[in-house]
């Protein structure tokens, strides 16, 4: 799911022990509440058939990108995609998944949140040299103990004298420091009506500075880039399907006060402007700086014609501390192809 959290154990993304991995937030649901744009964590399936007993216990965290209920049955069903562009397009063909027909039986939860670093830390102590670095800083912890209480045992007697010194100098120093600190107490205490607001203030205008600072005022903030990346048919429960690629790449440049929420790619037919597929992708935490996010919608095969040109049109959807929301477009124009 890189860009979006981090967190493989594949050699080419940090391994085992990368401590960047961040520790997501899973909150169980209702499979009727997972809408598209939703990150959930669900077991890898093991066979073909979709009998709730026949998953590994292997968590995978995807995006949906499809929801639909069995008119006869009423169980849910979804289809999920990775942030990835590196590695998601083909990620149902290689790692064998199950991702297009993940039954609602497979469903752990959804993401609602993450800390990051905090997975890679504890990941990094649960393996071999975790473990053993963890031994080494127990030990010397021990060690050090031990000799510190020893030698100050020891020379209890020979240093008696020196110690009272220090202590005798020890209290005529805190005795000062009382003193100014009472003196300084006594003046802010006139004035505490003006001292306690101001420092506070202080706080809340030199955060946002210091931010406002750091943030590249000189960048866009929204879509920077749309790049299709071909269409691939695929049978879902419900029949056959394409599913159209895309990276979309947004850009937030820092501002203390905005951030990005969503966006929202549509695929629409150039003539009538009836939207004929939509994907919608929503990121739980606000970042800095420029991302790509693999995305793409599921489109009928009757409602598309391979070879025709479509407008790509992604909406992001952006956001200000004080409540104020806007969107940022870009559309390109795209000729269908398979892959």
């Amino acid at each position: 799911m890189e860009p979006s959290y981090w967190g493989s154990n594949r050699d080419d993304w940090g391994n085992e022990n990368d401590i960047r991995k961040d520790m997501l937030i899973v909150r169980g649901v209702e499979p009727s509440i997972i809408k598209v744009g939703d990150t959930i964590v669900f077991y890898r399936v093991l066979a073909a058939n979709t009998s709730q007993l026949d998953y590994d216990r292997e968590p995978i965290v995807h995006r949906v990108n499809r929801v639909y209920q069995d008119n006869v049955t009423g169980d849910y069903w979804f289809t999920t995609k990775g942030d990835n562009p590196a590695t998601n397009d083909d990620f149902v063909e290689i790692i064998d998944i199950g991702e297009l027909q993940i039954h609602e039986f497979r469903l752990i939860g959804k993401i609602v949140g993450r800390i990051p670093y905090l997975g890679g830390i504890i990941s990094y102590f649960k393996g071999s040299p975790g473990r053993y670095v963890l031994i080494a800083i127990v030990a010397v912890i021990l060690i050090a103990t031990f000799v510190f209480s020893s030698l100050g045992d020891k020379d209890e007697d020979i240093f008696d004298e020196d110690e009272e010194k220090a202590k005798d100098l020890q209290e005529t120093k805190k005795s000062n420091f009382l003193d100014n600190l009472k003196k300084f107490y006594k003046k802010t205490a006139k004035y505490k009506h003006i001292v306690l607001p101001s420092f506070v203030l202080v706080l809340i205008v030199f955060v946002p500075i210091v931010d406002t600072l750091a943030a590249d005022w000189g960048t866009h903030f929204g879509v920077t880039d749309v790049a299709y990346d071909g269409t691939e048919q695929k049978t879902l429960i419900d029949g056959s399907h394409y599913f159209a690629f895309a990276d979309v790449t947004i850009n937030c440049p820092g501002h203390w006060h905005q951030k990005f929420r969503s966006f929202t790619l549509q695929i629409i037919n150039q003539t009538s402007g009836e939207i004929l597929g939509e994907g919608n992708w929503t990121v739980v935490y606000n970042f800095e700086g420029t991302k790509t996010f693999s995305s793409g919608c599921w489109l009928d095969l009757d409602s598309v014609t391979i070879g025709l040109n479509y407008n790509f049109t992604v909406t992001a959807h952006l956001q200000s501390k004080f409540g104020r929301t806007w969107t940022d477009v870009k559309t390109i124009d795209v000729a269908l192809t398979l892959r």
